[in-house]
């Protein structure tokens, strides 16, 4: 082995839990890459929401440009969709207020669509 030059050793900065923060104004691609990135085993990519930790694990990147302000999340139907900076996002599976929610099929352990809208959905909300 030979011994390391210290004058060209490159130090990188330790990730911090801000790491994870999802920029709204970024891509839906981009974001939903991001995503992928920070999922299970990491600890996930974020947003708040009313001030709470919304830990996004899984999301599809549609082709659908609402116009709305980046960050802003809506309901369609039994979908939950958040605005980006060029497309919107659909959340498939993610944790809020201690609960985990798949939106895409029931799992053991997470709670169902009726119960998610119910919660999430107490009126409009931006994320931030």
């Amino acid at each position: 082995l030979a011994i390391q030059n210290v004058d060209d050793r490159k130090v990188f900065p330790q990730r911090s839990p801000q790491d994870g923060k999802i920029n709204w104004e970024s891509s839906a691609e981009e974001i939903d890459r991001f995503i992928r990135a920070q999922t299970h085993p990491y600890p996930g990519a974020f947003t708040f929401l009313n001030d709470e930790r919304l830990t996004i694990w899984q999301a599809l990147c549609l082709r659908d440009k609402q116009g709305k302000e980046p960050g802003t999340l809506t309901k369609d139907g039994g979908i939950i969709l958040v605005a980006t900076g060029t497309y919107q996002l659909q959340l498939t599976e993610f944790s809020f207020n201690g609960q985990d929610y798949n939106l895409t099929e029931q799992k053991k352990g997470f709670r169902n669509k009726s119960q998610c809208m119910e919660e999430i959905f107490k009126e409009k909300v931006l994320l931030s």
